[in-house]
């Protein structure tokens, strides 16, 4: 399911972060998670209490494809009784980028020769059979540049788009654990089927 995203749905400003706002101001980081991690893993769970009955939230999940779904199928739902707003939240600058649609054909040392032409590559992994790569620059602003110049773009032979974020050292972590997994990368289990388009979220929080 958090691969169902095609070059057409790519929104220039998709991050791996969502913002989720007008949540219930009692729900709970462990409920909110277990809305959202249907579309796919989620690193973290963040929410914020303001005065009033103002409360909003922010996902991190594990991949892009994960949050563009996310937002596509929970802005405008209902949980608990509030229409809930999903947007994207704004990326947190690192040397870290994390790189999605790589052509599996390519080599690494391929790969690695590409992105080098933004700034000198510390690491680089590649998980082929995720078509994911995840790059480490030298400093921040060669990170920078190397989004700005293949976000959107083409990787090699493959004709799909491009999608690209920073990456914070969980999401680094959890890559290249996977990726030096004996045997290969292990897939993570796949998501709870969405909703049908007559339910609003979860059972346990509508109204």
């Amino acid at each position: 399911l958090t691969r169902s995203t095609t070059s057409d749905d790519i929104d220039s400003n998709a991050t791996r972060s969502i913002f989720v706002g007008n949540i219930p101001k009692n729900i709970s980081i462990y409920e909110l998670r277990d809305v959202f991690q249907r579309y796919g893993p989620v690193l973290d769970v963040e929410i914020k209490k303001m005065t009033g009955n103002a409360t909003y939230g922010f996902i991190l999940f594990y991949d892009l494809h994960s949050a563009i779904s996310a937002k596509r199928y929970m802005d405008g739902t209902v949980i608990g009784g509030n229409n809930i707003r999903v947007g994207f939240g704004k990326g947190t600058a690192s040397k870290v980028l994390w790189v999605d649609g790589v052509d599996p054909s390519l080599s690494e040392s391929q790969l690695e020769k590409h992105f080098s032409k933004y700034g000198n590559v510390v690491r680089m992994g590649f998980d082929r059979q995720g078509r994911t790569a995840m790059v480490q620059y030298e400093t921040v602003d060669e990170a920078k540049e190397a989004l700005g110049e293949i976000k959107g773009g083409y990787i090699g032979n493959n004709r799909s788009r491009i999608m690209a974020d920073f990456a914070n050292k969980d999401a680094k972590a959890a890559f290249f654990t996977r990726l030096e997994t004996p045997g290969g990368p292990r897939p993570f289990p796949p998501p709870t089927p969405m909703y049908p388009d007559h339910m609003m979220g979860p059972p346990s929080m509508m109204m």
